[in-house]
């Protein structure tokens, strides 16, 4: 019968958490200069009034590679397309 090291097991499973948790906080301070870059980028070219931050990134639990960014935007003006100003936008990956 075979036995288990669970001090070894242990010990992995800490350090694989560790790991997980510091990609999350990478993730999320580079997703908030990406909010900061969007709201700065509305307020100066379509002078939007406010801009606000929501969701899992506000609140900092578990931001993974697959989740988002919620924004809420307030004044943008009726006389601009929404999808044209997202199209300006700089894109994730470059900017």
């Amino acid at each position: 019968m075979a036995t288990f090291n669970y001090s070894k097991i242990k010990e992995k499973w800490t350090k694989k958490n560790i790991q997980k948790s510091k990609q999350e906080e990478l993730l999320r301070r580079i997703a908030l200069e990406k909010a900061k870059k969007v709201a700065l980028f509305l307020k100066n070219h379509y002078q939007v009034t406010c801009v606000y931050l929501y969701g899992s990134l506000v609140w900092g639990k578990h931001y993974t590679s697959i989740s988002d960014i919620d924004l809420m935007i307030e004044g943008f003006p009726p006389d601009q397309r929404y999808y044209r100003a997202l199209a300006q936008l700089p894109h994730p990956c470059c900017g």
